[in-house]
């Protein structure tokens, strides 16, 4: 459907990364607000972020120099069920989400944003999936800021998200400092497998939740 003029708003980006050959751009971000000019301030911002996490993001799941998954990511910012969802290198976000809801919700930016860098294409396992990209929320773009309620009685790594990415940070502290990046590339290319955590950590997944659980039972 093509939007007149006046109520269409497509922002593209062009950028430049350090070291590009020639100059050429590495990527291109393109927002939409055409559905929903009340979020240009969110949407505006959220082009900032994309610019600088997009390879931080790809630098710390994938090894220095690994090629972005695509070359252009768009943001369309909507009416819609939900908060946000991500296919390939498109995310959709919620307008009444950024506008009424959590208009500082920058993190489910970078959540989502963390979908595109995965590029899975339905391998690995969707807890798994979850917990990294709330990982690198959690981890590296706003440490400390949020807290998840772990029950150490009747909590899973299952319950994805939140849940997951503490587990995993643990794991990373007390296991092996690589264990995101190393379970993030074998989910990429398809080589996933439970018995992961019993090569790179030393016992099985649920092993290892029950010791990470009883950690938060002596706090």
């Amino acid at each position: 459907m093509t939007f007149p003029s006046a109520f269409t708003r497509v922002v593209p980006i062009l950028l430049c990364l350090a070291g590009a050959a020639f100059g050429e751009p590495a990527f291109k971000v393109t927002v939409d607000t055409s559905k929903a000019p009340e979020c240009a301030a969110f949407a505006e911002k959220s082009k900032a972020l994309v610019e600088e996490w997009y390879p931080k993001i790809n630098e710390i799941l994938f090894e220095k120099g690994h090629p972005l998954p695509a070359t252009g990511i768009t943001l369309i910012f909507e009416p819609m069920k939900g908060v946000a969802d991500t296919r390939k290198n498109v995310i959709r976000i919620s307008a009444e989400w950024v506008t009424k809801k959590a208009p500082n919700d920058y993190g489910m930016v970078v959540h989502e944003l963390t979908h595109v860098v995965q590029d899975y294409d339905g391998k690995g396992e969707g807890w798994l999936t979850e917990g990294i990209a709330d990982y690198i929320r959690d981890r590296h773009f706003e440490p400390g800021v949020r807290h998840h309620r772990i029950d150490p009685d009747k909590g899973s790594y299952r319950q994805a998200y939140g849940v997951a990415a503490t587990f995993l940070m643990w794991l990373e502290e007390h296991k092996d400092k690589d264990i995101v990046r190393k379970l993030n590339i074998a989910s990429h290319d398809g080589k996933y497998s439970p018995a992961l955590f019993k090569e790179y950590c030393g016992a099985d997944l649920d092993t290892l939740w029950k010791e990470f659980a009883e950690t938060y039972r002596k706090q």
